[in-house]
């Protein structure tokens, strides 16, 4: 506590040097900028300037780098007036040491400082290291906003400012002790009263040795990143030591379907295998279309990182490319088709990307990894798995994967490879877990082409057949056109990633289009025919939003309505997640009166999946041998069902994990070593910001709450200059307007009530705000059984 003059201000300048960089930069502008302003009050007292320093969110937002108008950095103190001690020499930044802070400490003990101004640029002069450079401080979120400065506080409240500074939550060397010990009952008490969702955030914590007895680091929640009080990446350490050891982390893809990403790291380096999406559905808030996983962790260790692989170009391995790559900046490695995918998405910016095509079982080197693609049946082309090669055996990264004796795109199963390699020893099988609760073998795709081409020959409608299935499925889009010329139908395609995926294939040589159909085209090249002698392959099998057949449902496509003329197959499953948006949509189908044939009509077989059922599994792991089996690529129950499986194979070890994972493949048994804190991300419009970010909690809130607007006018006494003005969105809007005009009208009597009931020194936003948002909180959900965002704004002229 330190005395100037004739008042006492609650602060110490040892807890000012010792706060967070971004708080002392923002207070250090604030008294700049206030040392220039007229004074209102008693003069002479660094009080009054503390408080508004410390008060004002205007004046928190100031840049730290205010200039004055020579150039010299300092802004000019305060004009001389008449009967008013002149504002003595300020110290040079260059200058500021500890012979400084010295003496001004020594200067303030003996009253010397005259001025507002002259103290507030001794403080500022003091906090200023040479040569040090500190950030400009962020703007706080604040519930309210001011104007202009209004009336000034009572001392006690100005002792409050001093410790509601804003505070890093993650910063553990502010120091605070000296501004909270002269709090006397009634502030301790109003501070209570000023807790609210929005209330500036305050941390007192004591600098202290490290705890005895701590464990290793590794067996910690490790954080993704540096410290925001850092400027200096401080990251927890996350390979042993041991050179051999490998690590394998899941940013995405356990514990669900979709968004599939995966690091593996070597020698203190790390490739990153897959970086999907998942689009969007009821898990993530209307409005955001498309899910990703968080990669902070390897943006943090950007330059350890080697290469992203693509084991093929599915959405939920390859959609988040094109959004997440400029962070990564890494090279790119994929096959044929996956490669066509990924230059197609990426447009004009693959020219700045290092995409390297590379065929099957060609060995190839990122960094200290060995590694080769091992080509593998799917439900798109050119799948592959990923063997890694470690001291300790290879790692056998499956991609999505089946056995199919005979697909129709690609080569058989290659059993005396995977049989040669699991002689050789593999360490670890990292397995695609989709199917592993469906018994059996999964049906082959050259079944489904005889199948669906008996449907199309027996549905007896006279106007359209329509087809949904995966975009990217083109053996099933080769079976299509088979089971169409069978039956004397054209096929048109309907929607943009079937076209794009199309050409792609087209290109890459895997689509097959026969001299009697000619070349696929899209819907609209064939609309002109006869009813009976079209079939139109349409994106939508999972219901997803603005795609054809969802908006066909819907009656908004531009081209194409349905009836009960027409006809709707199902040519695939639903994706775990996605079966209550799939069954609504067919309702909607079902009630324009579209007859509809069904993947789980036991009368016919529509669809063939391009995952492993149990008996696949089972022999991939006898043929294997791995000493440890990791699920991925499913939910909890599929990775669970997989582990049962590799412990009744007689697999020495099986782990199943979550995303943010961190294990350890070897030396010795594998074993987990960490939880990486993980996250998602989301597409925003054009941005892309954390699932958890205010942004979207906020606008989740406005969703089932509503918002309350409040404009308070006071004059600098602290008098109210009329009622508070009180608009409110989302909740009023279908009353009549003489409810509604009573309703805001009863509202805004009781925040005039509650402001004319609070002393005016103490009549501050700061103060305010958490009590008038209790009167709007209690008032709302008795009117309207809401508790709405509410937003302040005080005016004082």
């Amino acid at each position: 506590v330190f005395d100037f003059g004739c008042c006492t201000c609650m602060t110490t300048l040892p807890g000012l040097l010792a706060l967070h960089a971004r708080t002392v930069c923002g207070l250090r502008a604030n008294l700049r900028m206030l040392s220039t302003l007229p004074h209102r009050g008693q003069p002479g007292t660094l009080a009054h300037v503390a408080r508004r320093a410390l008060l004002q969110p205007q004046a928190r937002m100031l840049s730290s780098d205010s200039r004055s108008p020579d150039g010299s950095g300092d802004l000019p103190a305060t004009p001389p007036q008449p009967g008013k001690p002149q504002v003595p020499e300020i110290p040079d930044h260059a200058d500021a040491s500890k012979a400084v802070l010295a003496d001004i400490a020594a200067q303030v003990d003996a009253r010397r400082w005259a001025t507002p101004a002259a103290a507030a640029d001794a403080v500022t002069a003091a906090i200023e290291v040479p040569g040090e450079h500190l950030p400009s401080p962020e703007s706080e979120s604040l519930p309210f906003t001011t104007v202009e400065a209004g009336a000034l506080p009572s001392e006690e409240t100005m002792a409050m400012a001093a410790v509601a500074l804003p505070v890093n939550d993650d910063d553990d060397e502010g120091d605070l002790e000296g501004a909270r010990g002269g709090l006397d009952e009634r502030e301790q008490q109003r501070r209570k009263l000023s807790h609210h969702p929005h209330h500036v955030k305050v941390k007192a914590v004591r600098r202290s040795d490290k705890k005895k007895g701590q464990e290793d680091t590794r067996l910690k929640k490790l954080r993704t990143g540096p410290s925001p009080s850092s400027s200096v990446k401080e990251l927890a350490p996350i390979f042993s030591g041991a050179e051999d050891e490998v690590l394998f982390l899941p940013l995405g893809g356990c514990s669900e379907v979709g968004m599939n990403s995966y690091m593996y790291g070597y020698r203190g380096r790390w490739i990153m295998v897959d970086l999907g999406v998942r689009f969007g559905d009821s898990s993530i808030p209307l409005g955001l279309d498309i899910k990703m996983p968080d990669i902070k962790f390897i943006e943090d260790r950007i330059d350890a990182l080697d290469g992203l692989v693509l084991t093929h170009g599915h959405e939920d391995h390859v959609g988040a490319v094109v959004h997440l790559w400029s962070r990564l900046k890494c090279p790119i490695i994929a096959t044929t088709f996956a490669a066509a995918v990924v230059r197609r998405k990426l447009g004009p910016l693959i020219s700045q990307v290092d995409l390297r095509v590379i065929s099957p079982n060609v060995d190839f080197e990122l960094g200290p990894f060995s590694m080769r693609f091992f080509p593998m049946t799917h439900s798109i082309p050119d799948s592959q798995a990923l063997v890694i090669r470690t001291p300790h055996g290879a790692i056998f990264h499956t991609g999505d994967w089946k056995f199919d004796d005979n697909p129709l795109i690609g080569a058989p199963p290659d059993y005396e490879a995977l049989k040669r390699l699991g002689d050789q020893g593999v360490l670890a099988v990292i397995g695609d877990s989709t199917n592993a609760r469906n018994e059996g073998w999964s049906m082959s795709e050259s079944e489904v082409r005889d199948s669906l081409t008996d449907v199309i020959r027996t549905i007896d409608v006279p106007g359209t057949i329509a087809v949904t299935c995966f975009s990217s499925n083109i053996a099933r889009l080769n079976s299509i056109m088979y089971a169409a010329m069978q039956s004397g139908r054209k096929v048109g395609l309907l929607g943009r990633s079937l076209t794009i995926l199309a050409d792609v294939a087209r290109e890459t040589g895997f689509l097959f289009e026969p001299r009697q159909h000619g070349p696929l085209q899209e819907a609209s090249s064939i609309l002109s025919l006869p009813p009976k002698k079209r079939l139109l392959v349409c994106t939508g099998s999972q219901a997803e939003i603005g795609s054809a057949l969802q908006r066909i449902s819907n009656n908004t496509h531009s081209l194409v309505q349905f009836g009960a003329d027409d006809c709707v197959v199902f040519s695939s499953r639903p994706i775990p997640g996605n079966e209550l948006d799939i069954a609504r949509l067919q309702s909607q189908l079902q009630q324009q009166q579209v007859n509809l044939v069904l993947h789980d009509d036991a009368r016919h077989i529509t669809h063939a999946s391009g995952h492993a059922y149990r008996d696949e599994i089972r022999k991939l792991l006898s043929v294997l041998r791995p000493k440890t089996l990791i699920p991925m690529h499913g939910e909890h129950r599929h990775m669970e069902a997989h582990a049962a499986l590799g412990r009744e194979a007689g697999v020495p070890h099986t782990i199943v994990p979550t995303n943010g994972s961190l294990l350890s493949l070897c030396p010795g048994p594998a074993k987990k070593v960490a939880d990486i804190v993980s996250g998602y991300l989301v597409l925003d419009g054009n941005q892309i910001r954390p699932l958890s970010s205010r942004a979207i909690k906020k606008r989740i809130m406005l969703l089932t709450e509503g918002v309350c607007f409040v404009t308070v006018a006071m004059d600098y006494g602290g008098n109210l200059i009329g009622k508070p003005i009180v608009s409110i969105a989302g909740l009023n809007e279908d009353l009549d307007k003489e409810e509604s005009d009573r309703r805001k009208f009863q509202l805004s009597e009781q925040l005039a009530d509650a402001i004319s009931r609070t002393p005016p020194d103490d009549r501050l936003p700061s103060i305010l705000a958490p009590k008038l948002q209790m009167v709007v909180r209690k008032l709302t959900t008795h009117q309207y059984g809401k508790a709405p965002i509410t937003e302040f704004h005080f005016i004082h002229a």
